[in-house]
């Protein structure tokens, strides 16, 4: 599985109900995009790709997962009234779904399916992306070696590793390398997502850097054994954090307001944090008290095995793993 545009490969092997993901971190590589977020010179680049990975000196299976970049994909959630006979309902969500998408229809690779029922409406949950940015992304695994056989949104792969006991919707927060995304999670779908550029962990670790005058390896040191606890460092730290947290918080208002503005119902009733800036020692605390809202760290679902990961770790560690867990659970 390769998340969008850098750094971290998963492999996973499933037997059975039980599904064994090794991670290979931090990769030499980093994809060339256009504005719209597809792959230039995909060729190129694959065989770039290949020659990255061979250099691994691992074994990789031909199929792969792919997570194409939040910020150019499209979920949606829309109620289809049942058609009449002369009308299928493949063509009825097509229909409504060009109300709202900003792409003629031939220019996007399109999914739904159906995630509910009210009277004689049928809920259906739209995934969608243009055609350039797939294709770009298949041509650059093609020119690899390897044979793309899941592409969806990165939130999706996330989404599909919680385990979630209480009611929804929740707001998952993808804390990741260089985006961040919050992604609505409402029974099996995903209505709304928000991108943000506040609070990743790339951006954390450039503020501490330039704050406290730190080389780039000590910043990241300091976010995961420092961060937002007041009596380590001064609190300089926390206090330099809470300038990219700030941002963020405002995002979770802004999501929040939108569902109250839909359906007072629809109050969000918990954040769940994942992505590598989710290891950012007690940001998870930090959310809670700003938000007034339970926030955890995901948990795994339980069929699920980190190969190689000791098991005092799994507390620190797991919230690295969301998207290869996710993408290694998809069927």
């Amino acid at each position: 599985h390769f998340p969008p545009n850098h750094i971290m490969c998963a492999v996973a092997h499933r037997r059975g109900r039980r599904t064994r993901v090794s991670s290979l971190n931090r990769f030499d590589f980093h994809l060339a995009l256009d504005e719209g977020g597809s792959v230039t010179q995909p060729e190129q680049q694959g065989v770039q790709l290949r020659q990255v990975l061979q250099a691994a000196r691992f074994h990789f299976p031909r199929n792969v997962a792919l997570s194409l970049p939040e910020e150019h994909c499209f979920q949606l959630t829309i109620g289809i009234q049942q058609p009449d006979a002369a009308t299928s309902l493949t063509e009825a969500v097509r229909w409504e779904a060009a109300q709202h998408l900003p792409y003629e229809m031939n220019e996007l690779i399109m999914d739904w399916t159906t995630v509910g029922a009210e009277k004689n409406t049928v809920l259906i949950q739209v995934c969608a992306a243009p055609k350039t940015l797939v294709e770009s992304y298949c041509a650059l695994f093609d020119a690899a070696g390897y044979t793309a056989i899941a592409i969806e949104p990165a939130s999706r792969a996330a989404a599909r590793t919680l385990a979630l006991p209480e009611p929804d919707p929740l707001v998952c927060i993808v804390l990741g390398e260089s985006s961040t995304t919050l992604a609505v999670i409402m029974g099996a779908s995903v209505p709304l997502t928000i991108n943000s550029e506040h609070c990743t962990d790339a951006s954390i670790t450039d503020l501490f850097q330039k704050k406290l005058h730190l080389s780039a390896h000590d910043a990241d040191k300091a976010k995961m054994v420092c961060g937002f606890d007041p009596s380590v460092n001064r609190g300089e730290v926390r206090t330099a954090l809470m300038d990219a947290l700030r941002g963020l918080l405002a995002d979770i208002t802004a999501t929040q307001n939108f569902l109250t503005d839909h359906d007072a119902a629809m109050a969000l009733r918990g954040i769940v944090l994942t992505g590598p800036g989710a290891l950012v020692k007690y940001i998870d605390r930090e959310l809670a008290q700003q938000t007034h809202l339970p926030v955890f760290l995901h948990p795994p679902r339980k069929d699920v095995l980190i190969a190689h990961v000791p098991p005092r770790e799994m507390p620190t560690q797991m919230a690295e793993y969301a998207f290869p867990i996710g993408a290694a659970l998809h069927r």
